[in-house]
């Protein structure tokens, strides 16, 4: 075996090293990057399932509230002023509040950032030193 031999049968080595080892890093961050997806997965299902409640609470509160008040604003005789101007303020924030919270709440998640793929390139050399990134600016 010559010198020639023997220095490409080190550089292959090390090339397979180098491989090898950047092999296994992909397949980390890769497995990282999965539980990030399956984690973001989870609070989307959370929120859509939040909204849901908020938005049958909102169809049942509404209307009980609404109810009240109007009984309260047809009785208004009977009953001391400071009732009814309450139940005023009560009708107008609670129309209002629920009416915007309703909307909030039951359209599609257009507040909300939309989930989306978390993988890189493998191949992309990554920083492992620990350093943070160099910035753009001078």
């Amino acid at each position: 075996m010559t010198s020639e031999d023997a220095s490409q049968a080190d550089a292959v080595a090390r090339f397979s090293d180098e491989a090898a080892i950047r092999l296994g890093q992909a397949n980390q961050r890769l497995q990282q990057e999965q539980r990030i997806f399956e984690h973001q997965l989870e609070k989307q299902k959370e929120i859509a399932k939040l909204q849901q409640y908020m938005g049958w609470v909102i169809l049942v509160m509404l209307p009980l509230v609404a109810v009240v008040c109007v009984v309260i604003f047809f009785n208004h005789s009977a009953l001391p002023t400071q009732v009814v101007v309450a139940a005023s303020g009560a009708f107008f924030v609670d129309v209002v509040g629920a009416t915007l919270a309703g909307y909030k709440a039951l359209l599609p998640a257009q507040i909300h950032s939309a989930l989306t793929a978390t993988t890189r390139d493998p191949f992309e050399p990554v920083d492992v030193s620990g350093d943070p990134a160099p910035s753009g600016d001078p």
